[in-house]
Protein backbone atom coordinates (compact mmCIF):
# COMPACT_ATOMS: atom_id res chain seq x y z
CA UNK A 1 0.00 0.00 0.00
CA UNK A 2 2.96 2.25 0.49
CA UNK A 3 4.17 4.36 -2.43
CA UNK A 4 7.51 5.33 -1.10
CA UNK A 5 9.84 5.01 -4.06
CA UNK A 6 10.05 7.55 -6.85
CA UNK A 7 11.93 7.91 -10.08
CA UNK A 8 12.68 11.22 -11.77
CA UNK A 9 14.05 12.16 -15.15
CA UNK A 10 15.23 15.65 -14.23
CA UNK A 11 18.82 16.78 -14.44
CA UNK A 12 20.06 16.45 -10.83
CA UNK A 13 21.63 19.92 -11.11
CA UNK A 14 18.13 21.31 -11.47
CA UNK A 15 16.66 19.24 -8.66
CA UNK A 16 14.47 21.46 -6.52
CA UNK A 17 13.33 21.28 -2.94
CA UNK A 18 9.78 20.27 -2.08
CA UNK A 19 9.05 23.87 -1.01
CA UNK A 20 10.17 25.28 -4.37
CA UNK A 21 7.94 22.83 -6.23
CA UNK A 22 4.86 23.41 -4.15
CA UNK A 23 5.18 27.20 -4.10
CA UNK A 24 5.18 27.21 -7.89
CA UNK A 25 8.10 29.66 -8.15
CA UNK A 26 9.81 27.49 -10.73
CA UNK A 27 8.73 25.74 -13.90
CA UNK A 28 9.22 22.01 -14.42
CA UNK A 29 12.67 22.47 -15.93
CA UNK A 30 13.91 24.41 -12.91
CA UNK A 31 13.85 27.86 -14.48
CA UNK A 32 12.19 30.81 -12.79
CA UNK A 33 8.83 31.94 -14.08
CA UNK A 34 8.52 34.98 -16.35
CA UNK A 35 7.85 38.52 -15.22
CA UNK A 36 4.85 39.40 -17.44
CA UNK A 37 2.11 40.72 -15.15
CA UNK A 38 -1.53 39.70 -15.49
CA UNK A 39 -4.81 41.38 -14.62
CA UNK A 40 -6.67 38.26 -13.52
CA UNK A 41 -6.09 35.49 -10.98
CA UNK A 42 -6.57 31.82 -11.83
CA UNK A 43 -7.79 30.13 -8.65
CA UNK A 44 -5.93 26.86 -8.22
CA UNK A 45 -6.21 25.92 -4.56
CA UNK A 46 -6.66 22.23 -5.43
CA UNK A 47 -2.98 22.08 -6.43
CA UNK A 48 -1.85 23.76 -3.21
CA UNK A 49 -0.27 21.26 -0.81
CA UNK A 50 0.53 22.70 2.60
CA UNK A 51 3.94 21.93 4.08
CA UNK A 52 3.85 21.90 7.87
CA UNK A 53 6.89 21.78 10.10
CA UNK A 54 6.61 20.03 13.44
CA UNK A 55 5.74 16.77 15.09
CA UNK A 56 2.97 14.78 13.43
CA UNK A 57 1.16 14.41 16.76
CA UNK A 58 0.61 18.19 16.84
CA UNK A 59 -1.80 17.86 13.94
CA UNK A 60 -3.06 14.27 13.84
CA UNK A 61 -4.04 11.42 16.11
CA UNK A 62 -2.43 8.23 14.82
CA UNK A 63 -4.66 5.15 14.57
CA UNK A 64 -4.18 1.65 13.16
CA UNK A 65 -1.67 0.57 10.53
CA UNK A 66 -3.24 0.31 7.07
CA UNK A 67 -0.25 -1.05 5.19
CA UNK A 68 3.51 -1.24 4.97
CA UNK A 69 5.87 -0.58 2.08
CA UNK A 70 9.57 -0.99 1.45
CA UNK A 71 10.41 2.45 2.84
CA UNK A 72 7.59 3.38 5.16
CA UNK A 73 4.29 2.68 6.83
CA UNK A 74 0.72 3.88 6.20
CA UNK A 75 -1.52 4.69 9.18
CA UNK A 76 -5.04 5.91 9.55
CA UNK A 77 -5.01 9.41 11.05
CA UNK A 78 -7.53 11.84 12.51
CA UNK A 79 -6.98 15.59 12.16
CA UNK A 80 -7.12 17.04 15.67
CA UNK A 81 -8.91 20.30 14.78
CA UNK A 82 -11.61 18.91 12.45
CA UNK A 83 -11.92 15.18 13.23
CA UNK A 84 -11.29 14.53 9.54
CA UNK A 85 -10.05 10.99 8.80
CA UNK A 86 -7.04 10.59 6.50
CA UNK A 87 -4.30 8.16 5.51
CA UNK A 88 -0.76 9.03 6.61
CA UNK A 89 2.26 7.63 4.82
CA UNK A 90 5.51 8.21 6.68
CA UNK A 91 8.71 8.16 4.64
CA UNK A 92 12.15 8.43 6.28
CA UNK A 93 14.18 11.32 4.88
CA UNK A 94 17.08 8.96 4.31
CA UNK A 95 15.02 7.50 1.45
CA UNK A 96 13.04 10.57 0.44
CA UNK A 97 16.11 12.69 -0.35
CA UNK A 98 17.72 10.28 -2.78
CA UNK A 99 17.73 11.53 -6.35
CA UNK A 100 17.27 8.16 -8.06
CA UNK A 101 14.38 5.82 -7.32
CA UNK A 102 13.11 6.89 -3.93
CA UNK A 103 12.07 10.51 -4.18
CA UNK A 104 8.95 11.48 -2.24
CA UNK A 105 9.13 15.00 -3.63
CA UNK A 106 8.15 13.85 -7.10
CA UNK A 107 5.27 11.78 -5.73
CA UNK A 108 3.85 14.84 -3.99
CA UNK A 109 4.29 16.91 -7.14
CA UNK A 110 2.49 14.28 -9.21
CA UNK A 111 -0.44 13.78 -6.82
CA UNK A 112 -1.11 17.49 -6.34
CA UNK A 113 -1.55 18.07 -10.09
CA UNK A 114 -3.83 15.08 -10.76
CA UNK A 115 -7.35 16.34 -10.04
CA UNK A 116 -9.39 13.30 -11.04
CA UNK A 117 -12.21 11.39 -9.28
CA UNK A 118 -10.38 8.05 -9.58
CA UNK A 119 -6.93 9.19 -8.43
CA UNK A 120 -5.95 9.39 -4.76
CA UNK A 121 -6.12 12.97 -3.45
CA UNK A 122 -3.21 14.40 -1.48
CA UNK A 123 -4.03 16.72 1.44
CA UNK A 124 -0.77 18.03 2.88
CA UNK A 125 2.76 17.10 3.96
CA UNK A 126 4.06 17.25 7.53
CA UNK A 127 7.83 17.34 7.95
CA UNK A 128 9.66 16.52 11.16
CA UNK A 129 13.32 15.82 11.91
CA UNK A 130 13.30 12.31 10.47
CA UNK A 131 10.30 11.89 8.16
CA UNK A 132 8.06 13.29 5.50
CA UNK A 133 4.46 12.42 6.35
CA UNK A 134 2.28 12.49 3.23
CA UNK A 135 -1.39 13.00 4.14
CA UNK A 136 -3.95 11.69 1.65
CA UNK A 137 -7.64 10.90 1.53
CA UNK A 138 -8.64 7.69 3.29
CA UNK A 139 -9.98 4.77 1.24
CA UNK A 140 -12.04 2.43 3.42
CA UNK A 141 -13.26 -0.11 0.86
CA UNK A 142 -10.06 -2.15 0.66
CA UNK A 143 -8.42 -3.58 -2.46
CA UNK A 144 -10.55 -4.06 -5.56
CA UNK A 145 -9.67 -7.73 -5.99
CA UNK A 146 -10.52 -8.54 -2.38
CA UNK A 147 -13.96 -7.08 -3.07
CA UNK A 148 -14.31 -9.12 -6.28
CA UNK A 149 -13.36 -12.34 -4.47
CA UNK A 150 -15.99 -11.67 -1.81
CA UNK A 151 -18.75 -11.29 -4.41
CA UNK A 152 -20.79 -14.32 -5.44
CA UNK A 153 -21.56 -12.93 -8.88
CA UNK A 154 -19.07 -10.71 -10.70
CA UNK A 155 -20.37 -9.73 -14.12
CA UNK A 156 -18.85 -8.29 -17.27
CA UNK A 157 -20.76 -5.07 -16.69
CA UNK A 158 -19.09 -4.70 -13.28
CA UNK A 159 -15.68 -5.33 -14.83
CA UNK A 160 -16.47 -2.77 -17.52
CA UNK A 161 -17.42 -0.18 -14.89
CA UNK A 162 -14.14 -0.63 -13.01
CA UNK A 163 -12.08 -0.66 -16.22
CA UNK A 164 -13.83 2.52 -17.37
CA UNK A 165 -12.66 4.28 -14.21
CA UNK A 166 -9.12 2.87 -14.41
CA UNK A 167 -8.66 3.81 -18.08
CA UNK A 168 -10.04 7.29 -17.46
CA UNK A 169 -7.57 7.79 -14.60
CA UNK A 170 -4.66 6.54 -16.73
CA UNK A 171 -5.66 8.61 -19.76
CA UNK A 172 -5.70 11.63 -17.45
CA UNK A 173 -2.26 10.75 -16.07
CA UNK A 174 -0.82 10.30 -19.56
CA UNK A 175 -2.31 13.62 -20.74
CA UNK A 176 -0.34 15.20 -17.87
CA UNK A 177 2.81 13.28 -18.95
CA UNK A 178 2.73 10.99 -15.92
CA UNK A 179 3.51 7.29 -16.26
CA UNK A 180 2.29 5.27 -13.28
CA UNK A 181 4.65 2.29 -13.87
CA UNK A 182 3.16 0.03 -11.20
CA UNK A 183 -0.45 -0.70 -12.12
CA UNK A 184 -1.45 -3.85 -10.23
CA UNK A 185 -4.47 -5.01 -8.18
CA UNK A 186 -2.89 -3.92 -4.88
CA UNK A 187 -2.79 -0.33 -6.17
CA UNK A 188 -6.50 -0.22 -6.97
CA UNK A 189 -8.53 0.62 -3.88
CA UNK A 190 -12.23 1.17 -3.35
CA UNK A 191 -13.13 4.52 -1.90
CA UNK A 192 -15.84 3.22 0.43
CA UNK A 193 -17.35 -0.08 1.53
CA UNK A 194 -20.39 0.52 -0.68
CA UNK A 195 -21.11 -2.18 -3.30
CA UNK A 196 -20.80 0.41 -6.09
CA UNK A 197 -17.89 2.37 -4.63
CA UNK A 198 -15.69 4.36 -7.03
CA UNK A 199 -12.19 3.11 -7.75
CA UNK A 200 -9.04 4.93 -6.64
CA UNK A 201 -5.62 4.51 -8.23
CA UNK A 202 -2.89 4.83 -5.59
CA UNK A 203 0.89 4.50 -5.21
CA UNK A 204 2.61 6.97 -7.52
CA UNK A 205 5.88 6.37 -5.70
CA UNK A 206 7.63 4.91 -8.76
CA UNK A 207 5.94 7.10 -11.35
CA UNK A 208 7.71 9.14 -13.99
CA UNK A 209 7.13 12.70 -15.05
CA UNK A 210 7.87 12.37 -18.76
CA UNK A 211 7.69 15.47 -20.90
CA UNK A 212 7.96 14.14 -24.45
CA UNK A 213 5.85 10.94 -24.17
CA UNK A 214 8.58 8.93 -25.93
CA UNK A 215 9.82 5.53 -24.79
CA UNK A 216 11.96 5.86 -21.67
CA UNK A 217 14.99 3.80 -20.76
CA UNK A 218 14.50 3.64 -17.00
CA UNK A 219 14.72 1.21 -14.11
CA UNK A 220 11.61 -1.00 -13.92
CA UNK A 221 9.42 -1.34 -10.84
CA UNK A 222 6.25 -2.83 -12.31
CA UNK A 223 5.39 -6.15 -10.66
CA UNK A 224 6.60 -8.89 -12.99
CA UNK A 225 3.12 -10.37 -13.59
CA UNK A 226 1.88 -7.03 -14.95
CA UNK A 227 5.05 -6.01 -16.79
CA UNK A 228 4.87 -5.30 -20.54
CA UNK A 229 7.29 -7.05 -22.95
CA UNK A 230 9.31 -3.87 -23.58
CA UNK A 231 9.87 -3.38 -19.86
CA UNK A 232 12.07 -6.48 -19.69
CA UNK A 233 14.43 -4.56 -22.01
CA UNK A 234 14.42 -1.57 -19.68
CA UNK A 235 12.01 0.48 -21.80
CA UNK A 236 8.75 2.07 -20.67
CA UNK A 237 6.01 4.29 -22.07
CA UNK A 238 2.35 5.07 -21.47
CA UNK A 239 1.55 1.90 -23.43
CA UNK A 240 3.26 -0.11 -20.66
CA UNK A 241 0.57 1.09 -18.23
CA UNK A 242 -2.09 -0.05 -20.71
CA UNK A 243 -0.54 -3.55 -20.85
CA UNK A 244 -0.83 -3.76 -17.06
CA UNK A 245 -4.52 -2.81 -17.35
CA UNK A 246 -4.99 -5.55 -19.93
CA UNK A 247 -3.54 -8.15 -17.57
CA UNK A 248 -5.86 -6.93 -14.81
CA UNK A 249 -8.90 -7.13 -17.08
CA UNK A 250 -7.95 -10.65 -18.19
CA UNK A 251 -7.56 -11.63 -14.52
CA UNK A 252 -10.92 -10.04 -13.62
CA UNK A 253 -12.81 -12.04 -16.23
CA UNK A 254 -11.05 -15.40 -15.86
CA UNK A 255 -9.57 -15.58 -12.38
CA UNK A 256 -6.03 -16.32 -13.62
CA UNK A 257 -3.13 -14.54 -15.35
CA UNK A 258 -2.70 -14.58 -19.14
CA UNK A 259 1.00 -15.50 -18.96
CA UNK A 260 2.69 -17.87 -16.54
CA UNK A 261 6.17 -18.86 -15.40
CA UNK A 262 7.87 -20.40 -12.39
CA UNK A 263 10.52 -17.68 -12.20
CA UNK A 264 11.32 -14.27 -13.67
CA UNK A 265 13.12 -15.73 -16.68
CA UNK A 266 10.19 -17.99 -17.57
CA UNK A 267 7.74 -15.15 -16.98
CA UNK A 268 9.66 -12.78 -19.24
CA UNK A 269 9.83 -15.42 -22.01
CA UNK A 270 6.13 -16.19 -21.64
CA UNK A 271 5.15 -12.53 -21.79
CA UNK A 272 7.41 -11.89 -24.78
CA UNK A 273 6.57 -14.97 -26.85
CA UNK A 274 3.49 -16.84 -25.63
CA UNK A 275 0.35 -16.26 -27.68
CA UNK A 276 -2.64 -14.80 -25.86
CA UNK A 277 -5.26 -17.48 -25.28
CA UNK A 278 -8.95 -17.44 -24.42
CA UNK A 279 -9.24 -21.22 -24.10
CA UNK A 280 -10.99 -22.62 -21.05
CA UNK A 281 -14.50 -22.79 -19.66
CA UNK A 282 -14.01 -19.41 -17.95
CA UNK A 283 -14.12 -17.72 -21.36
CA UNK A 284 -17.10 -19.57 -22.84
CA UNK A 285 -19.62 -16.95 -21.80
CA UNK A 286 -17.36 -13.91 -22.17
CA UNK A 287 -18.35 -11.50 -24.93
CA UNK A 288 -16.23 -11.11 -28.07
CA UNK A 289 -16.12 -7.37 -27.39
CA UNK A 290 -14.35 -7.95 -24.05
CA UNK A 291 -11.86 -10.32 -25.68
CA UNK A 292 -11.24 -7.83 -28.49
CA UNK A 293 -10.39 -5.08 -26.02
CA UNK A 294 -7.99 -7.38 -24.17
CA UNK A 295 -6.24 -8.24 -27.46
CA UNK A 296 -5.65 -4.54 -28.17
CA UNK A 297 -4.36 -3.92 -24.64
CA UNK A 298 -2.10 -7.00 -24.63
CA UNK A 299 -0.58 -6.34 -28.05
CA UNK A 300 3.11 -7.19 -27.63
CA UNK A 301 4.32 -4.39 -29.93
CA UNK A 302 3.91 -1.11 -27.99
CA UNK A 303 3.64 0.81 -31.26
CA UNK A 304 0.52 -1.18 -32.15
CA UNK A 305 -0.88 -1.40 -28.63
CA UNK A 306 -3.76 0.96 -27.90
CA UNK A 307 -3.39 3.99 -25.67
CA UNK A 308 -5.58 4.40 -22.58
CA UNK A 309 -7.64 6.97 -24.47
CA UNK A 310 -8.20 4.57 -27.38
CA UNK A 311 -9.10 1.72 -25.04
CA UNK A 312 -11.61 3.97 -23.25
CA UNK A 313 -13.41 4.52 -26.58
CA UNK A 314 -13.84 0.78 -27.21
CA UNK A 315 -17.45 -0.37 -27.58
CA UNK A 316 -17.19 -2.68 -24.54
CA UNK A 317 -16.18 0.26 -22.32
CA UNK A 318 -18.71 2.63 -23.86
CA UNK A 319 -21.52 0.12 -23.39
CA UNK A 320 -20.44 -0.10 -19.77
CA UNK A 321 -20.48 3.70 -19.63
CA UNK A 322 -24.10 3.68 -20.75
CA UNK A 323 -24.91 1.30 -17.89
CA UNK A 324 -22.94 3.52 -15.53
CA UNK A 325 -25.11 6.49 -16.58
CA UNK A 326 -28.40 4.85 -15.65
CA UNK A 327 -28.36 5.62 -11.93
CA UNK A 328 -25.56 8.17 -11.74
CA UNK A 329 -26.57 11.21 -13.80
CA UNK A 330 -26.49 14.53 -11.99
CA UNK A 331 -29.65 15.26 -10.03
CA UNK A 332 -31.89 18.20 -10.84
CA UNK A 333 -30.89 19.88 -7.56
CA UNK A 334 -27.20 19.34 -8.32
CA UNK A 335 -27.56 20.90 -11.75
CA UNK A 336 -29.53 23.76 -10.24
CA UNK A 337 -26.65 24.40 -7.83
CA UNK A 338 -24.26 24.35 -10.79
CA UNK A 339 -26.29 26.82 -12.82
CA UNK A 340 -26.84 29.19 -9.88
CA UNK A 341 -23.27 29.19 -8.61
CA UNK A 342 -22.01 32.75 -8.13
CA UNK A 343 -18.75 33.59 -6.43
CA UNK A 344 -17.53 37.10 -7.15
CA UNK A 345 -15.21 37.17 -4.12
CA UNK A 346 -11.98 35.39 -5.11
CA UNK A 347 -11.02 34.43 -1.55
CA UNK A 348 -14.43 32.86 -1.08
CA UNK A 349 -14.07 30.79 -4.26
CA UNK A 350 -10.66 29.61 -3.08
CA UNK A 351 -12.02 28.75 0.38
CA UNK A 352 -14.90 26.70 -1.06
CA UNK A 353 -12.51 24.84 -3.35
CA UNK A 354 -10.25 24.11 -0.37
CA UNK A 355 -13.16 22.76 1.69
CA UNK A 356 -14.26 20.46 -1.14
CA UNK A 357 -10.78 19.13 -1.87
CA UNK A 358 -9.33 18.99 1.64
CA UNK A 359 -11.99 19.01 4.37
CA UNK A 360 -14.92 17.03 3.00
CA UNK A 361 -15.65 13.36 3.61
CA UNK A 362 -16.07 11.08 0.63
CA UNK A 363 -19.64 10.20 1.57
CA UNK A 364 -20.62 13.89 1.41
CA UNK A 365 -19.61 14.13 -2.26
CA UNK A 366 -20.33 10.58 -3.38
CA UNK A 367 -23.30 11.33 -5.67
CA UNK A 368 -21.57 14.27 -7.33
CA UNK A 369 -18.42 12.21 -7.88
CA UNK A 370 -20.50 9.52 -9.58
CA UNK A 371 -22.30 12.15 -11.67
CA UNK A 372 -19.00 13.66 -12.84
CA UNK A 373 -17.71 10.26 -14.01
CA UNK A 374 -21.01 9.64 -15.83
CA UNK A 375 -20.98 13.08 -17.52
CA UNK A 376 -17.35 12.73 -18.64
CA UNK A 377 -18.15 10.88 -21.88
CA UNK A 378 -14.65 11.01 -23.36
CA UNK A 379 -12.95 9.99 -20.11
CA UNK A 380 -10.43 12.84 -20.06
CA UNK A 381 -11.14 13.79 -16.44
CA UNK A 382 -12.77 17.15 -17.15
CA UNK A 383 -16.09 18.41 -18.52
CA UNK A 384 -16.14 20.13 -21.90
CA UNK A 385 -18.81 22.48 -23.21
CA UNK A 386 -20.18 19.62 -25.27
CA UNK A 387 -20.40 17.27 -22.27
CA UNK A 388 -22.14 19.95 -20.23
CA UNK A 389 -24.50 20.55 -23.14
CA UNK A 390 -25.53 16.87 -23.20
CA UNK A 391 -26.43 17.10 -19.50
CA UNK A 392 -28.19 20.42 -20.14
CA UNK A 393 -30.45 18.90 -22.79
CA UNK A 394 -31.82 16.49 -20.19
CA UNK A 395 -32.42 19.35 -17.75
CA UNK A 396 -33.78 21.70 -20.46
CA UNK A 397 -31.01 24.30 -20.12
CA UNK A 398 -29.88 26.50 -23.02
CA UNK A 399 -26.42 26.94 -24.60
CA UNK A 400 -26.21 30.40 -23.03
CA UNK A 401 -26.75 28.85 -19.62
CA UNK A 402 -23.91 26.38 -20.30
CA UNK A 403 -21.64 29.32 -21.12
CA UNK A 404 -22.77 30.96 -17.90
CA UNK A 405 -21.85 27.83 -15.92
CA UNK A 406 -18.36 27.77 -17.43
CA UNK A 407 -17.83 31.50 -16.86
CA UNK A 408 -18.78 31.27 -13.20
CA UNK A 409 -17.30 27.88 -12.30
CA UNK A 410 -14.08 27.63 -14.35
CA UNK A 411 -11.84 29.01 -11.60
CA UNK A 412 -8.51 28.32 -13.34
CA UNK A 413 -9.83 29.63 -16.68
CA UNK A 414 -8.74 26.66 -18.81
CA UNK A 415 -12.02 26.41 -20.69
CA UNK A 416 -13.19 23.23 -18.94
CA UNK A 417 -14.81 22.22 -15.68
CA UNK A 418 -12.16 20.31 -13.79
CA UNK A 419 -13.22 17.80 -11.16
CA UNK A 420 -12.83 20.04 -8.10
CA UNK A 421 -14.40 22.99 -9.93
CA UNK A 422 -17.45 20.83 -10.64
CA UNK A 423 -17.72 19.69 -7.02
CA UNK A 424 -17.29 23.24 -5.73
CA UNK A 425 -20.09 24.59 -7.90
CA UNK A 426 -22.55 21.66 -7.75
CA UNK A 427 -22.36 21.13 -3.98
CA UNK A 428 -25.29 22.02 -1.74
CA UNK A 429 -23.35 24.42 0.47
CA UNK A 430 -26.24 24.95 2.86
CA UNK A 431 -25.78 21.31 3.90
CA UNK A 432 -22.02 20.97 3.49
CA UNK A 433 -20.79 24.13 5.20
CA UNK A 434 -19.92 24.04 8.90
CA UNK A 435 -18.09 26.19 11.43
CA UNK A 436 -15.48 23.45 11.82
CA UNK A 437 -14.71 23.46 8.10
CA UNK A 438 -14.60 27.25 8.01
CA UNK A 439 -12.13 27.40 10.88
CA UNK A 440 -10.04 24.59 9.40
CA UNK A 441 -9.84 26.51 6.12
CA UNK A 442 -8.89 29.75 7.87
CA UNK A 443 -6.12 27.96 9.76
CA UNK A 444 -4.82 26.47 6.51
CA UNK A 445 -4.73 29.91 4.85
CA UNK A 446 -3.03 31.41 7.93
CA UNK A 447 0.37 30.04 6.98
CA UNK A 448 2.40 31.75 9.72
CA UNK A 449 -0.14 30.82 12.44
CA UNK A 450 -0.52 34.38 13.77
CA UNK A 451 -4.33 34.35 13.70
CA UNK A 452 -4.66 36.47 10.57
CA UNK A 453 -4.36 36.15 6.79
CA UNK A 454 -2.05 38.71 5.23
CA UNK A 455 -1.72 39.56 1.55
CA UNK A 456 1.36 37.35 1.10
CA UNK A 457 -0.56 34.35 2.48
CA UNK A 458 -3.50 35.21 0.24
CA UNK A 459 -1.24 35.10 -2.83
CA UNK A 460 0.34 31.85 -1.70
CA UNK A 461 -2.96 30.06 -1.17
CA UNK A 462 -5.06 31.34 -4.06
CA UNK A 463 -2.80 30.69 -7.02
CA UNK A 464 0.58 29.38 -8.13
CA UNK A 465 0.66 32.13 -10.77
CA UNK A 466 3.30 34.63 -9.60
CA UNK A 467 2.85 37.01 -12.52
CA UNK A 468 -0.36 38.74 -11.43
CA UNK A 469 -0.29 42.53 -11.15
CA UNK A 470 0.04 43.72 -7.53
CA UNK A 471 -3.01 45.99 -7.89
CA UNK A 472 -5.14 42.93 -8.60
CA UNK A 473 -3.99 41.25 -5.38
CA UNK A 474 -4.68 44.42 -3.39
CA UNK A 475 -8.19 44.61 -4.84
CA UNK A 476 -8.87 40.95 -3.97
CA UNK A 477 -7.52 41.46 -0.44
CA UNK A 478 -9.54 44.63 0.16
CA UNK A 479 -12.77 42.82 -0.79
CA UNK A 480 -12.46 40.92 2.47
CA UNK A 481 -10.40 43.24 4.72
CA UNK A 482 -13.45 45.20 5.86
CA UNK A 483 -11.77 47.30 8.57
CA UNK A 484 -8.77 48.04 6.31
CA UNK A 485 -6.16 47.10 8.93
CA UNK A 486 -4.03 45.18 6.41
CA UNK A 487 -5.02 41.73 7.66
CA UNK A 488 -8.02 39.41 7.49
CA UNK A 489 -9.30 38.04 10.79
CA UNK A 490 -11.57 35.03 11.30
CA UNK A 491 -14.74 37.17 11.42
CA UNK A 492 -13.95 38.90 8.12
CA UNK A 493 -13.08 35.55 6.58
CA UNK A 494 -16.34 33.93 7.71
CA UNK A 495 -18.39 36.90 6.51
CA UNK A 496 -16.79 36.68 3.06
CA UNK A 497 -17.21 32.91 2.71
CA UNK A 498 -20.78 32.89 4.03
CA UNK A 499 -21.79 35.69 1.67
CA UNK A 500 -25.26 34.76 0.44
CA UNK A 501 -24.49 34.95 -3.30
CA UNK A 502 -23.59 31.23 -3.27
CA UNK A 503 -26.09 29.98 -0.69
CA UNK A 504 -29.33 30.72 -2.52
Amino acid sequence: MGCCRSSIIYDPKKFLSIDQYLKGVYTEDGSKRGEMKKRSVKINVRERVNMRQGHLYQFYEIAEVLGEGAFGCVHKGIQTTTGFEVAIKSIPKTFAKRTDDTNAIIEVEILRTLDHPNILKIKEVVEDMRNYHIITELCTGGELFAKILSMKNFSESMASGYMLQLLSALAFCHSHHVLHRDIKPENLLLQTESHDSPLKVIDFGVSNLNYDTSMLNVKQFTSIYYRAPEQFSGMCSEKSDVWSCGVILYLMLSGYLPFKGKNEKQMSESIARQELSFQGIEWENTSEEAKDLIRHMLEKDPELRWSAKEAFKHAWIQNGHSQYLLNRSISESGFKNLSRFRCSIKLKHAALEFIVSQLTHTKELYQLQEAFIAMDYNGDGRLTREELMVACLVMDYSRDEVEGILNECDANMNGYLDYTEFLTAATNWKKLMSKTKLRGTFEAFDLNRDGFINIAELKEMLSNDHNVDEDVWIEIFNEVDINKDGKIDIDEFEEAVLNKDTFR
